[in-house]
Order: C-alpha cells, then structure tokens, then sequence
C-alpha cells in the first residue's frame, strides 16, 4: 500500500512538474532587440524566407547535374510467347534451278521454273535475359554553362528576399514594442492622475464638510475622475490588443505570455538616434532586388541566343545477353553474348520558325521595364528619405516644444492646487489646469514616441534597418 501511495505521489508531482515546466517555456520577459531577435528566428516568414534559399541552393545543383556523366543500368526478361514471324522470298530454289539448267541436267524448254513464292520464317528464341549500363555525356551546351551561372545568381536573389523579409519584420516588431510601450506610458500617466484627483477629492469633501468648498466643486472632480477611470479601461483593453499584434509579429503564439522590459524613455536613452546621413540609392533593399533581376533578365536573353549554338553529347552502351531454347528453359544465363555500342550526337539549330527571336525580343522588352522600374524606384526612395528625414527633425523639434509646455502645465496644475485649497481658486480653474496637465504629459509622451517612430522609418529610407 505504501508503495502504490509513493507511486501516486511521483506521478502526481511529475504532472505538476510538466504543466509548471510548459507554463514556464509559456512566459516570456523581452526586451525591444529580444523580440526582433526571436522574430528573426521564428517568424513563418523568415523560415520560408531561409527555405527559399535552400531550394535555390538545392536547384544550382539541380543544374550542375545536368553537365555530369549520367550512368544507369538495368537488366530485363522477355519471353516471347508467340515468335514473330517474316515472310522471305525463296532465294535457293532459283539458284539450284540455275545450276542445274547449267549443267544441262534440265532442259528449261520442257522444264520450265516453277513459282517459287515465298517462305515464312522465325528469328529468334523464346527466352532472353539482357543486363546492361548506360552512360551519357553533355559534351556541349551552350545553355548549360549560362544556366549554371544564372541559377547561382538566383541564390543571390532568394537571399535578397529573405533580407527583405527580415527587414520588414523588423520595422513591424520595433514598431510594435514602441506604440505598446506608448500606450502602456498613457495609462500610468492616467492611474497617477487618478491617484492625484482621489487625493483632491478627499480634500475637497473634508473643506466642504467644514463650509469652505461648494458641493459643485466636488462633483466637478468626480466627473473628471470617471473620466478617468473610463479612458484608464479602455487603455487597459488597447494594451491587450496591441501586445497580441506584436506576437503575431515575432511569429510568437499569442496565447504566450509576453512581459516588455524595456521603456519609453529608457530606449530614448538609449537609442541610437540618427544624425547626419547621405542618401545611397544602392543601399535600399528594393533596389538590390531589381538590380538582381536586372542581371537574371540579361542573362535569360543571353541563354535564347546561345540556343543558337550547336549542342553535342555522347551516349554509351555496354551490356550482356544470354538466350534459351523453347525446350531448354535452364540453359538461360549459362552463355553470355557482349554487345556494346556508343554515339556522338550533334543538333544543329537550323529553323524554329523564328521562337528564339519572339523569346529574344520579350527578354529584352523585359529588361526595359526593368530598369524604368529601377529609374521610378530610385525616385520613390529619394522621396521618401526626404519625406522621412524631414518628418525627422520636425518630430525632434516638436519634442522639445512639448517638453516645455509640460513644465509649464505641471506649474499652472500646481498653482491651482494651491489656491483651491487657500480657498483662492475654484475647482474649475483646477480641473481646467488638470486636463491641461494631463494633455500635456501624453503630448510629450506621444512626441518621443514619434521621434523615434520617425528615427526608424529614416534608418529604413536609408537601408540601415537591420
């Protein structure tokens, strides 16, 4: 019995050790660069981003084995069942009849020839057993060594791809992580502005129980409290939503856990804020893409006209056979006859009713289109480093306003506290000064999140954004 109860009590423990093991593994703490590194790893995009490439690499191969020897072999039974059967004329009679005419045995006057028609014969026997290798050979192919060439530079594309994806992905979790971070500010900011008028109100109730405050300068600050009490809530709700979003962004399962330890102004701090920078066209992501492409198209229109070229392979034969008689089924496999055989062919492209011209003729149609999509990319992307760099430096500027103008709220707020309870101001004139305050400090706020908003769309106009 006790050792059945010690067996209850490992299993028991082992389960709770299991679910405490998977809620654990469930429950994340990342900073802002964590989340972009576990999105690098997990996200579905950059997975299939890296399986591209893998193909890419696994298609080079794919090609190059189309220039290496080729060798199979093989062996086969056959049985005849029926002998086919050819009809030949019949050549010996004539050639005794001429003889004999000849040596005057015959007289072709009374003995004449007769109808010598045809006979039916059979080749072959009933049972035949063939083993063999084959070896083949591409020689020469002009297409081959430019296809070889243009499937590495597809490697290079896939790669560019999945630079993009990152890149992308990125943007996405760094902007997620900022405006969570920024919502997440808002709300402290409101339950300490609550805290703030709670206190305000004890106070008011106290000087209004004494007759130094009117009953409507209570009900005005608990209007303002509920206020914020509703837009605490509806943050609190905002806060779910959006952290959902950046797990979704990471590529992580949303009904994850996951816990920001980074802040606002600590990556303010911290960040690595841009100064100065020159606008390169050849860093931009989407550009090294069509510029890849470029290459691939010109090297598509350069394999349509080496098509032209003669093309040459060699083919080999080597194998075995060994036959049996009708009646002597076991004597199949004790001889065997060689046989051997090999082949140098050329193909000469002469007319293909002008294909490779129409191919020709898209491939450089397409090269065109290319580089006028190259021409209006470079134009989008300066555009938008200019739009980017000035959004920039306005949202520096407009950082430092609002930080003034929050010093300046947070000393009118404290003012009017003091009058009201001097009994020199209204409640009015405080809750006018709290909202004031109040839009202030998430003005401020929001503006730190806009400059670094702007600091990473300007790295990214850039090509920085890694």
């Amino acid at each position: 019995m006790e050792i059945k109860y010690k067996k209850l009590v490992s299993f028991v423990l082992g389960i709770c050790f299991t679910i405490g093991l998977s809620a654990q593994d469930s429950t994340y703490s990342f900073s802002m660069q964590q989340c972009i590194d576990y999105a690098k790893v997990n996200h579905p995009q950059i997975k299939m981003g890296n399986a591209d490439v893998i193909i890419a690499k696994a298609d080079v191969k794919d090609v190059m084995a189309m220039g290496l020897p080729q060798v199979n072999i093989g062996a086969n039974f056959n049985h005849n069942l029926k002998i086919a059967t050819q009809v030949l004329p019949d050549f010996i009679s004539p050639s005794v009849y001429g003889v004999l005419y000849g040596e005057r045995v015959l007289n072709p006057a009374t003995n004449p020839p007769p109808n010598f028609g045809a006979t039916p014969v059979q080749f072959g026997v009933p049972y035949s057993v063939t083993a063999n290798a084959t070896l083949s050979q591409l020689i020469f192919d002009g297409t081959y060594f430019l296809g070889l060439k243009a499937a590495n530079q597809y490697v290079n594309m896939s790669k560019l791809q999945a630079e993009k994806s990152a890149i992308d992905i990125v943007e996405n979790v760094s902007k997620s992580y900022l405006l969570i971070l920024t919502t997440q500010e808002n709300k402290k900011l409101v339950e300490d502005n609550l805290i703030v008028i709670n206190a305000t109100i004890k106070e008011m109730k106290a000087l209004l129980a004494n007759g130094f405050a009117e009953k409507l300068d209570v009900e005005r600050l608990e209007l303002s409290q509920s206020s914020l009490e509703i837009r605490a809530k509806s943050i609190s709700q905002q806060v779910v939503i959006l952290q959902q979003s950046l797990k979704f962004n990471m590529g992580m399962p949303v009904n994850y856990t996951l816990n920001l330890t980074d802040s606002i102004k600590g990556i303010m701090a911290q960040s690595n804020l841009m100064t100065a920078a020159n606008f390169d066209i050849s860093q931009i992501q989407d550009y090294k893409i069509l510029s890849q492409n470029q290459v691939l198209q010109e090297m598509n229109k350069d394999r349509n006209i080496v098509g032209r070229y003669p093309t040459v392979r060699l083919n080999a034969n080597y194998g075995q056979q060994s036959f049996a008689t009708k009646n002597d089924f076991n004597s199949l496999g004790s001889e065997w006859f060689p046989l051997s055989s090999y082949t140098v062919a050329v193909n000469v492209p002469i007319w293909d009713g002008n294909a490779r011209r129409a191919k020709i003729i898209k491939a450089e149609q397409n090269i065109t289109k290319n580089e006028l999509m190259m021409q209006n990319l470079a134009n989008a992307a300066t555009l938008q480093f200019n739009s980017a760099q000035v959004r920039y430096s306005t949202s520096l500027e407009l950082m430092d306003l609002q930080q003034k103008n929050l010093q300046i709220a947070s000393e009118i707020y404290k003012k009017a506290a003091i009058k009201l309870k001097e009994g020199l101001g209204s409640s009015l004139e405080l809750v006018q000064a709290e909202t004031d305050y109040k839009a202030a400090q998430i003005s401020y706020l929001n503006s730190i999140y806009d400059v670094l908003l702007a600091n990473v769309e300007l790295k990214k106009s850039l090509g920085q954004l890694k």
